[in-house]
C-alpha cells in the first residue's frame, strides 16, 4: 500500500479567513473550497481607487462572511465558467483587508487608510 502525501495549505476552519496575492490563485481557490474565505488581490495598491480584491468561498460562507461586512448576498458574482462565487471589494473594506494582509505577512502597516 502507498502513502499518499497533498501539499497544500492545511484545511480552513469554516469561515477562516487566509490571504493571498494575485499570484497564488490555486491556492486560494483550493482554500475557499475547503470551506474558508481567500482574500486574494494586489495588497500594495490598497489605496483609493485601487485594485478590487476577490473574496472567494463557498455560497453560504461567503454570504455570512458579507453579512458580517456588510455586504449584500445580491453583490456576491458567480460566473458560469465554474468560478467560485465572490465578492469584490473596493474602497474602505479593501483598505481594511489590505491592511489587516500586511500586518498578517509582517509586513507591518504604513498607517494609513482602514477605518
Amino acid at each position: 500500500m502507498t502513502n499518499h502525501v497533498v501539499a497544500g495549505p492545511p484545511m480552513p476552519k469554516r469561515g477562516e479567513e487566509r490571504f493571498f496575492d494575485r499570484r497564488q490563485a490555486d491556492d486560494a481557490f483550493a482554500w475557499a473550497l475547503a470551506g474558508g474565505i481567500a482574500i486574494q488581490g494586489d495588497f500594495e495598491g490598497g489605496e483609493e481607487g485601487g485594485r478590487a480584491l476577490r473574496v472567494l468561498g463557498q455560497l453560504s460562507v461567503l454570504t455570512d462572511w458579507g453579512k458580517h461586512h456588510g455586504l449584500p448576498a445580491r453583490h456576491i458574482r458567480t460566473s458560469r465558467h465554474g468560478f467560485l462565487p465572490h465578492f469584490h471589494v473596493r474602497r474602505r473594506l479593501a483598505q481594511q483587508l489590505a491592511g489587516r494582509a500586511r500586518v498578517a505577512s509582517g509586513r507591518g502597516s504604513s498607517g494609513q487608510g482602514g477605518a
